[in-house]
């Protein structure tokens, strides 16, 4: 025979046996079994056990509720699927008997992650649904925490490997039959996510209540339906309230993008570099000065894919001169930025009712700086005659504003501990606060009133879960106890009573405690719902806002570093007048940088082969090239003095040296492997560079390459 807490967690361990499942009782997160020995193994945490049925002794480990996230992320980054089993009777309000109700709310995966002290706040947790038919993937990708746009990408098979290290998803979802080699993510086999396309236009039609796909533009595409399909079924099994934040589809036109190669991002050291390959020494290090988490991780996906449309790259130099030309007020808006905490991440908490009492009051305070940066806008006479859209645009939340600034406490603190709320926000909270507080005091009094009635000066009056309200006596003091006092609870080194009195109060106390929690989570949740149903105008702010930062900081960063304005064409020119190297200039300071000039152009010609000793600063003036052209087609200004740039299609580098002892391929066959693939897709738009080609193999072969 087992106990019933056994059986309940047995059945429901039954259903997610891929997964540890935690398991909620009372204050701990329980594992039993495996998991356990997995979890205090993983967790560095004990291990121990306990009978469950005759001659049945079972292993636990316990994590403290409170701290379950600090444990989360250990568990996650070990590649662990984690199942949450929460009590849905709530023992606050309800006096229980017997077996509490339990059921598994949530299943974390590393695409799936939420809670904001995992996720790094300036990266994008993308998991990614994929499908291959006809040698096109599709991907269908999004961040549910800070999203509620799942985005669609079609592209030729052989550079799936190139997006998907450009996404670089938290986590895929392929069905069985999609076989993909890409070791280094995390890829979950979900045949059963992915129905065929009748099914998954059903599934669609469903989830945004519509009767038509033309909405999203992919009626007549079967494989971005069942992507689509597919991510959100995958999402509505694993966390329900993330699968219901998702609204709309969006359908990317990669062809206004360049396309980077991994060896380019490594070779130009775009989000890392130097020996180590740390971020500090990397481009996205030396332009990223942003002040929100939205604006961190814009400048990072514009930084990893350049525009190649004029348009769009002048539209974007536009804002950077507005704010460079504006410094005052620049650093104005910068300074109210600051204040303002993630709005994206926020927005998606409150739609999916995970928010906190103290991210409502971040929201509060970050929507109370909308109105101060409009204001720097429309006052500031460098602005005068500046047609700013962007700001604009910006919703000044005014509504949301006055509501979370009439509801919650500038320290609200946790939800149920009668705090959140101001006064005067809702009349029944505030005469059950009075009803609780009076009955405080009235504790501390009577504790006053039986030290003196009974002579004992230590005497306490205190409360935990299991027995109540008690006054405690030392053992010392046993003999000099009232006779009305009723005998409770035998400690060590004392004894705990009661009274009549004290069990009155104690009902009272109880009772609005009570009624405190079941009062204030009511409210609160009115709240999240009050204010969700504005969370796509807050989340088209974080995006606006996000821009607005990424522009600020590359004005910051042109008007510290003495960048100028490249002159952007459709030419198949580059023509740069003491260009410098934006990493190395930024580490070793302004003006010890020696600039250098750089042309290609039909006149003078389209290749420049470059010579000299080593140390001479050959790969610099290489990278230095690439980086120029990259920062102008993101709209950013440039280290130089004088910059005309045609914009290419794509930059090819084949820089450094390395053996790949896992593939079998050596230093030779990796350079020959990457200059064939160059070779295949490079066009007359597009910029190579190439480091000693050839150098891997003899001289002779060498230079015949």
């Amino acid at each position: 025979m087992t106990t019933p807490i056994r059986r309940q967690y047995l059945s429901i361990k039954a259903e997610h046996n891929d997964a540890l499942l935690l398991f909620r009782m009372g204050d701990f997160y329980e594992t039993f079994d495996n998991d356990a020995e997995i979890i205090s193994k993983d967790l560095d945490i004990a291990l121990t056990s306990r009978e469950m049925g005759k001659d049945n002794r079972v292993p636990l480990a316990g994590i403290p509720y409170h701290a379950l996230d600090s444990y989360l992320a250990r568990l996650v980054n070990k590649g662990h699927k984690i199942a949450i089993c929460e009590q849905i009777t709530n023992t606050e309000i309800s006096s229980v008997k017997g077996l509490m109700d339990r059921e598994v709310v949530r299943v974390i995966t590393p695409g799936t992650i939420i809670e904001p002290s995992i996720l790094n706040d300036k990266k994008n947790n993308y998991i990614v649904s994929l499908v291959i038919q006809n040698h096109i993937a599709t991907m269908a990708f999004i961040d549910t925490s800070s999203s509620n746009i799942i985005e669609i990408i079609d592209i030729p098979s052989e550079n799936l490997p190139l997006e998907i290290d450009r996404i670089n998803p938290a986590e895929i979802i392929s069905s069985d039959e999609d076989t993909i080699h890409i070791n280094e993510f995390i890829i979950t086999h979900s045949n059963e996510s992915f129905s065929n396309s009748d099914n998954s236009k059903k599934t669609l039609l469903s989830h945004f209540n519509i009767h038509s796909l033309n909405v999203f533009d992919i009626a007549d595409n079967d494989s971005q339906i069942i992507a689509s399909a597919a991510l959100i079924t995958y999402l509505s099994k694993l966390h329900k309230q993330s699968a219901t934040v998702i609204s709309s589809i969006r359908v990317t036109n990669l062809s206004n993008y360049m396309q980077l190669d991994k060896q380019t991002r490594r070779n130009l050291e775009i989000y890392n570099g130097g020996i180590d390959g740390i971020e500090q020494h990397s481009l996205l290090a030396t332009l990223d000065q942003t002040q929100t988490s939205m604006g961190a991780r814009l400048m990072r996906k514009w930084i990893g894919q350049p525009l190649i449309t004029i348009d769009g790259i002048k539209d974007r130099q536009k804002y950077v001169e507005m704010m460079l030309n504006n410094p005052f007020a620049r650093n104005t808006i910068r300074n109210h930025l600051k204040k303002i905490s993630d709005l994206e991440r926020l927005a998606i908490r409150v739609k999916n009712e995970t928010a906190s009492p103290r991210d409502l009051l971040a929201l509060k305070q970050s929507l109370q700086e909308i109105p101060n940066i409009k204001f720097v806008y429309r006052n500031d006479s460098g602005f005068e005659n500046i047609n700013a859209e962007l700001i604009e645009t910006i919703n000044d939340c005014a509504n949301e504003f006055e509501l979370l600034e009439k509801a919650i406490n500038e320290d609200p603190g946790q939800l149920g501990e009668g705090s959140v709320f101001k006064s005067e926000f809702n009349s029944e909270l505030d005469d059950i606060r009075s009803i609780a507080q009076n009955a405080r005091k009235y504790i501390s009094k009577l504790e006053k009133s039986e030290q003196d009635k009974s002579g004992i000066k230590n005497l306490k009056i205190g409360y935990n879960r299991v027995f109540g309200y008690y006054i405690e006596i030392s053992n010392s003091n046993i003999n000099n106890i009232p006779d009305y006092y009723e005998r409770k609870q035998t400690l060590t080194n004392g004894e705990r009573f009661t009274t009549t009195e004290l069990k009155e109060h104690e009902k009272v106390i109880l009772q609005a405690r009570e009624n405190l929690i079941y009062l204030e989570n009511s409210l609160f949740k009115a709240l999240l719902n009050q204010i969700s149903l504005s969370y796509e105008i807050i989340l088209t702010n974080a995006q606006l806002i996000a821009e607005l930062d990424v522009y600020c900081s590359l004005a910051h960063i042109s008007q510290e570093n003495g960048y100028i304005k490249p002159d952007i064409n459709d030419t198949q020119n580059i023509n740069i007048i003491n260009g410098r190297h934006p990493i190395i200039e930024k580490s070793m300071g302004s003006g010890k940088f020696i600039p250098n000039d750089t042309v290609l152009d039909n006149q003078i010609g389209k290749m420049m082969l470059l010579t000299g000793p080593n140390m001479a600063g050959k790969s610099t003036y290489l990278r230095q090239t690439g980086l120029i052209v990259l920062m102008a087609q993101i709209g950013s200004f440039v280290p130089a003095e004088k910059a005309t740039i045609g914009v290419v299609d794509r930059i090819f580098t084949r820089i450094g040296l390395q053996d790949d002892l896992f593939l079998g391929q050596s230093t030779f066959m990796i350079e020959m492997t990457e200059t064939a693939l160059i070779l295949r897709n490079a066009t007359q738009k597009s910029l190579l560079i190439l480091d000693e080609i050839g150098r891997g193999t003899d001289t002779k072969d060498g230079l015949a390459i």
